[in-house]
């Protein structure tokens, strides 16, 4: 897991890290491992938070979860 630490988000994106971070924590997992987040979860989840995330955040938050699923997949 070495590798995988680099330099720090800019502050300016940060939040989008911390919105994935706060939806994979209530990832769910099924018999074949994790679900990738739906959009009906974060959907419940901008709803709970009052956090309103824009198209373009919305899509950052996919393309992270979908390199987090193809990491975890390579992990195996």
């Amino acid at each position: 897991m070495e590798g995988l630490i680099g330099p720090p988000f800019p502050d300016i994106v940060e939040y989008v890290w911390s919105a994935f971070n706060s939806l994979h924590a209530g990832r769910g997992y099924g018999f074949s491992g994790p679900n990738p987040l739906s959009y009906e979860n974060i959907a419940a989840w901008m709803s709970l938070t009052g956090i309103e995330l824009s198209a373009w955040e919305l899509d950052v938050v996919k393309r992270l979860d979908a390199l987090w699923l193809k990491a975890m997949s390579e992990d195996k």
